[in-house]
């Protein structure tokens, strides 16, 4: 582990994470959701995406008026959708694309220029070439 490692400590038994409950003399104890005790829980080292999730956690239960800032990301579906047979992943159709993207998202072509604009329709903002 790194010096700047952030851990997740899990219970031994339930692999729920822990909490400190208390220090005594010898050592801290923690405990699970489940109610397990443990002196020695489990150190589990994360990731740069849980990492993440915890200071978005951190700052939305600070301050609750940063919701707004945290849309939803936009899901997208997966080549397989695309595909006559999504097991397999073959017989893919450019057209179920197109059809997906006329009906989720929004494009304006300059007829002058055959500029391609990507956009919000909504907000009225349009960003040259469909780069986002």
């Amino acid at each position: 582990m790194t010096e700047n490692t952030e851990l997740l400590l899990l219970c031994p038994t339930c692999k729920k994470s822990v909490k400190e409950h208390h220090k005594d003399d010898i050592q801290t104890w923690y405990c699970c959701e489940a109610g397990h005790q443990t002196a020695n829980p489990i150190k589990q080292e994360l990731d740069g995406i849980q990492i993440f999730q915890r200071k978005i956690c951190k700052d939305m239960e600070e301050h609750p008026e940063h919701w707004d800032n945290y849309k939803p990301l936009k899901l997208y579906p997966s080549y397989a959708a695309f595909c006559d047979d999504p097991e397999e992943q073959t017989g893919f159709k450019p057209a179920r694309v197109a059809r997906w993207l006329a009906e989720n998202e929004h494009f304006k072509t300059d007829r002058e220029t055959d500029i391609l604009y990507y956009g919000d329709e909504a907000k009225g903002t349009w960003i040259q070439d469909g780069e986002t």
